[in-house]
């Protein structure tokens, strides 16, 4: 499965840094979801 590289910074430095294969972060409206290449109009 693909994947895309993550870093998570606090201001006392960075927390994670690596790959996952899906992110959630939960925002003022509910949840959102980011995934690889989910954009992506034709295969490469």
């Amino acid at each position: 499965m693909e994947t895309i590289q993550v870093s998570v910074v606090t201001p006392d430095g960075a927390v994670y840094t690596g790959d996952a294969e899906l992110v959630v972060v939960k925002t003022t409206e509910g949840e959102l979801g980011l995934k690889p290449n989910i954009f992506r109009s034709s295969p490469r």
